[in-house]
């Protein structure tokens, strides 16, 4: 990837499988101003598509085990609340809580004297649709309640590239706004809202109508000259939204057909992941 921007710094690794980690750094007001992202750490993990995904699994549950331990620097004494964002009973919103469900919690355990490990909670605060209240207000109460020393915020995302629906998985230290990919945000849920540190897990289950539209007009064969080629892809996705912003629906997103097996899997792997770095040895410091 190319940097030609100060106040950024880049780094990429390729692990087995095809795998690949890239890991971005913006450190100046001016480059989070460039890059229309708030001074942070952003680590994107890009991998296959694929329904059986038995042979990387383990990969990759080593690699976002890795990516979250090497953002968070967490200290043993830290205590953890892990945020499942989304709504349950919506197949592509449900990423969230199906992978705060699988978190193992330890708080309950820790204060009857049972175990002896770092203190981790979970909560699904549901959605504004489901509650009446905004998502950042519950998490803000229960944060004033646990006085957690850290909070893991983990959501669907909605995606502007086709192909990077079920293939990525985002990590960043910066939050996030709820309901932002589909034009609805909330109060963002970071650190500044919370008064602790914020970490953000993201897949993306969905993509928008117009990106689809966009990437097959790019597609077209034009004289043996794709469509991208002549016009620019810029230009075609802003001339599509542009058509679009007045048809019924046309703001939409789509999910895959095998979205219950995509969010099976990777809620698994992330759960997974979140468990190594807060209650495994090879993960603690």
């Amino acid at each position: 990837m190319q940097n030609n921007i100060d106040g950024v710094t880049i780094s990429e690794n390729t692990l087995p499988h095809g795998i690949k980690v890239t890991w971005i750094e913006v450190t100046t007001d001016n480059a989070a101003e460039i890059l229309n992202k708030p001074i942070g750490n952003y680590i994107t993990l890009e991998f296959p598509l694929c329904l059986d995904m038995h042979d990387i699994y383990d990969s990759l549950l080593v690699a976002v085990s890795a990516a979250i331990c090497g953002i968070m620097k967490l200290k043993l004494t830290d205590s953890v609340l892990v945020v499942g964002i989304g709504n349950r009973d919506i197949l592509a919103d449900s990423f969230g809580p199906r992978t705060a469900g699988q978190v193992e919690v330890t708080t309950h355990l820790i204060e009857r004297g049972l175990v002896d490990s770092r203190k981790v909670s979970a909560i699904c605060p549901g959605v504004i649709g489901q509650t009446g209240i905004e998502t950042a207000r519950i998490i803000q109460s229960v944060v004033k309640e646990v006085k957690p020393d850290a909070v893991i915020v983990i959501d669907a995302l909605c995606s502007e590239k086709l192909d990077s629906v079920a293939t990525t998985i985002q990590i960043a230290d910066s939050g996030l706004s709820p309901g932002a990919g589909v034009g609805v945000a909330q109060t963002k849920i970071d650190s500044e809202s919370l008064g602790v540190p914020v970490y953000a897990i993201g897949v993306p289950t969905v993509v928008e109508v117009a990106s689809v539209v966009a990437s097959g007009m790019g597609a077209l064969d034009v004289g043996g000259v794709s469509m991208a080629s002549l016009i620019g892809t810029t230009e075609i996705e802003k001339a599509i939204r542009y058509s679009m912003k007045d048809v019924p629906n046309g703001d939409a997103a789509l999910a895959l057909k095998d979205c219950e097996d995509v969010v099976s899997t990777l809620s698994g792997i992330v759960a997974g992941a979140i468990n190594s770095v807060l209650l495994r040895d090879e993960f603690r410091s």
